[in-house]
């Protein structure tokens, strides 16, 4: 009899599989609104729109301030400007950027602290080659040795404050030579240009960094957060 039959329906069915049409409504390098929804240790989970999350990891949340949780700057429900970095919607991943929709301090160093000009700010922390020195927020000069004046050496230590001279820049890998107390002569910077030949960082995949690039972040870890 009829009364009998059992009907079995599911929304899922029904409903479009929201993953199916991602790649035709979001386009990689454009910027969007979303909802934090998540927050892990390696990265926060954004809902960018029903049905899709996508991940902001960790190392794209901020340009220079060392974040040791996405709680340090995130919270569940904030709604926040994410920049859509690659879509693949085969795997039901969306990766996003926090830091590509904020100003790359980098980008205009060379307008704000020319070669030449005077800068001011904290020594970091210091390495068999020189001192790390924290000019503002994501940007960090390299003091070597040789461009420190031997009067001056004694007043060069972690935590005090300096005032240097730009020497030389490289947007591109993002490094800045100092010198305190001495002339920018042409043997200092070609000092500091060896360093900054030898800072080439190794590939993503790789398991280890150059000593340099080590030294960094081991200086950047003094950031104030």
């Amino acid at each position: 009899p009829l009364r009998d039959t059992k009907v079995s329906l599911s929304i899922k069915q029904v409903e479009e599989d929201p993953w199916t049409t991602v790649a035709d409504r979001f386009t990689a390098g454009t910027t969007v609104e979303g909802t934090v929804t998540r927050l892990a240790d390696f990265g926060a989970f954004v809902r960018i729109a029903s049905g899709i999350e996508g991940l902001v990891h960790i190392s794209e949340l901020s340009w220079g301030k060392r974040i040791r949780h996405p709680q340090d700057v995130l919270e569940v429900g904030q709604r926040v400007s994410v920049a859509i970095l690659e879509i693949h919607s085969e795997k039901n991943e969306v990766s996003l950027s926090l830091k590509e929709t904020q100003v790359d301090p980098w980008s205009t160093i060379d307008q704000r602290h020319p070669i030449g000009s005077t800068v001011r700010g904290t020594v970091a922390s210091q390495t068999r080659f020189g001192f790390f020195v924290d000019i503002e927020e994501g940007v960090t000069g390299l003091l070597v040795h040789s461009n420190v004046a031997p009067e001056k050496k004694s007043e060069v230590k972690v935590q005090e404050e300096i005032e240097a001279k730009v020497v030389s820049i490289d947007k591109e890998r993002r490094r800045m030579g100092l010198a305190y107390g001495v002339e920018t002569e042409e043997s200092s910077e070609e000092s500091v240009r060896e360093y900054m030949e030898q800072a080439q960082e190794p590939a993503a995949s790789s398991g280890s960094f150059s000593e340099f690039g080590e030294a960094l972040r081991n200086a950047m870890k003094h950031k104030k957060g």
